[in-house]
């Protein structure tokens, strides 16, 4: 039964303050103790942070071989939206990166043009632009192997990470 599960701006930041669980997808992110809030009905992406420090937006996902947000991040990026909006201060870096699959130049272009993307995204939901810097850094910072596909998706990633004003 392949249900689509339609989530109010509501229910997923009440998702996410209520369902934070261990992430435990890397050696880095048990050991830095990244929390996962789940968003939907278990089989959706999630948020990762780290004790109000970097937001990793676990499976926001773009198109094949391109930088256009995928419809089904949207809720993902809601929620990190709603998140950034209870610290009105704060500003962070929007890092992305890529798997190592493609040359390195394109790979940043890629990742950069990723993180304007998802900026531009939270700008539409009411995060003012001056907070957010976009980062891409291409394949660098693997969070994982990439000897198979799954692993390799680990590492197409995008992150907000806080910095001083």
């Amino acid at each position: 039964m392949n249900a689509k599960l339609s989530l109010t701006r509501g229910a997923v930041v009440g998702a996410i303050a209520m369902l934070l669980i261990p992430l435990s997808a890397c050696q880095e992110s048990r050991d830095a103790n990244v929390q996962t809030a789940e968003v939907g009905n278990g089989s959706e992406p999630a948020i990762a942070t780290q004790s109000g420090e970097k937001i990793r937006l676990e499976g926001v996902r773009f198109k094949a071989d391109g930088t256009s947000i995928r419809p089904a991040s949207k809720p993902i990026l809601d929620a990190a939206a709603e998140t950034l909006k209870t610290e009105p201060d704060k500003k962070v870096y929007v890092d992305a990166y890529t798997d190592p699959i493609g040359g390195k130049q394109a790979n940043l272009r890629v990742s950069q043009q990723r993180a304007e993307n998802v900026k531009a995204y939270l700008e539409t939901q009411g995060i003012s632009s001056d907070r957010m810097i976009p980062r891409g850094f291409g394949a660098a910072n693997s969070i994982a192997s990439n000897d198979t596909p799954e692993r390799r998706k680990q590492n197409r990633r995008v992150e907000l990470v806080p910095f001083a004003k």
